[in-house]
């Protein structure tokens, strides 16, 4: 009667792990695919890196294998091991299934995704299509809160808003880490600063203008990325905060 017992027991488990593991292929397959986006492949996804996810892998598998054990009460485990294996395959499948994305073409926006289905809207680019601003509208304060400029530093995101406190924003989570140099090359379109239209040429001053309490450092950390103006020598350069809840930045160049 035991060993029928335990035989029942060692099938249930079985069983319970290959729905366990069902549910997560279904889930990271639904975690590269653009459901959410609004229209097809239309979404931006910065995900992390193939090496964290692996090392992700690994951790879910051997976490899995304690619980099971420690279910048994083998002789080298101890019964209460399964209680920092569910910890450690929890830590896990949020490193594994966290996500930042744009919705690119579908509507410029910054988007985040945890435990691969929990999605959060974070804000609209002010640029809808990348480019498009209108001095107008923001007079109007039509672009309050919308997403205008950033600083992306280390492991945060700083993401700057009209009218409105920046937001910060982590990229990645202990050794999950994303690739940030495809993610500068994507929100350095449609996320970056808004440069005015120069009145006079051949032009002396460039004018761009940020979101509310946008510093120094991350306009001239934009420029370092989308200079394609030939700018050699900076002369001068002003911040002026604007009554708009923006930040504007003049540079006089030679």
């Amino acid at each position: 009667m035991t060993h029928r017992k335990t035989f029942y027991i060692w099938v249930a488990g079985l069983f319970f792990l290959l729905v366990i593991a069902t549910i997560y292929a279904f889930l990271e397959s639904m975690y590269y695919h653009d459901f959410g986006c609004g229209c097809s492949s239309g979404c931006i996804g910065f995900y992390m890196s193939s090496y964290s996810k692996i090392l992700g892998y690994c951790l879910i598998l051997v976490s899995f294998i304690l619980v099971f054990m420690s279910l048994f009460k083998t002789r080298t485990i101890s019964k209460f091991w399964h209680i920092p294996a569910i910890v450690f395959i929890g830590i896990a499948s949020y490193g594994n299934g966290y996500m930042l994305y744009n919705k690119g073409a579908c509507g410029q926006s910054l988007n985040r995704t945890q435990f691969y289905i929990f999605q959060e809207h974070l804000g609209d680019f002010a640029k809808i299509d990348g480019e498009y601003f209108s001095l107008d509208s923001l007079k109007q304060q039509k672009y309050d809160g919308k997403l205008l400029g950033f600083l992306l530093k280390e492991n945060k995101l700083t993401v700057y808003r009209i009218n409105q406190e920046p937001l910060v924003i982590a990229t990645g989570f202990l050794f999950w880490q994303p690739n940030t140099v495809e993610m500068l090359k994507s929100l350095s379109y449609g996320l970056n600063t808004f440069r005015v239209a120069p009145t006079v040429l051949p032009e002396k001053q460039i004018e761009l203008i940020g979101g509310k309490d946008m510093p120094l450092e991350a306009f001239l950390e934009e420029l370092k990325i989308t200079n394609n103006w030939g700018i050699h020598k900076i002369l001068n350069q002003e911040i002026i905060k604007a009554p708009d809840g923006t930040t504007h930045l003049i540079l006089t160049i030679e």
